[in-house]
């Protein structure tokens, strides 16, 4: 494959844990491309941040942690649907999570073990207030925040 006729195009072998074009909310229109635990993390969030069923063609992809705000669903349920959308991601090779449900905030912390070993994805969710706010981290560092 030339890269002159695909200058997107990116190999396995540059990056095992695979790369994607990055954003978990909106495509980076500079095309940005991220890789690695950062592509795998994103991909997660992108799972973690969509409804069940709003793409088309994967009606399984997704569970919105944020339309869980005010349900009163047991943070067991809420696990499982985290960790089904986590594993269901080909790099993760296991997967454990732990949901806090607070007043109008959930937050799930994440241990993902992949090919490069064990990482923390963190996802806080809070209702509070006249927006919804949304904060991850990826073993401790900002990757994602919105007002």
């Amino acid at each position: 494959m030339s890269d002159a006729l695909y200058p997107f195009a990116i190999s396995d072998r540059e990056f095992p844990l695979g790369s994607d074009i990055g954003g978990v909310y909106r495509m980076d229109y500079a095309m940005s491309r991220v890789s690695g635990r950062r592509a795998l993390a994103e991909a997660i969030l992108r799972r973690l941040t969509t409804r069940k069923g709003g793409l088309f063609y994967a009606p399984t992809y997704g569970f919105s942690v944020a339309d869980l705000i005010g349900a009163s669903l047991p943070p067991g349920l809420i696990e499982q649907g985290v960790l089904e959308q986590v594993l269901s991601e080909e790099e993760v090779e296991d997967a454990r999570c732990a949901v806090t449900v607070t007043g109008e905030s959930i937050a799930v912390d994440i241990k993902v073990k992949d090919a490069e070993g064990p990482f923390t994805l963190t996802l806080s969710v809070d209702g509070d207030g006249p927006q919804l706010s949304i904060r991850a981290l990826l073993d401790e560092t900002l990757i994602v925040e919105t007002a």
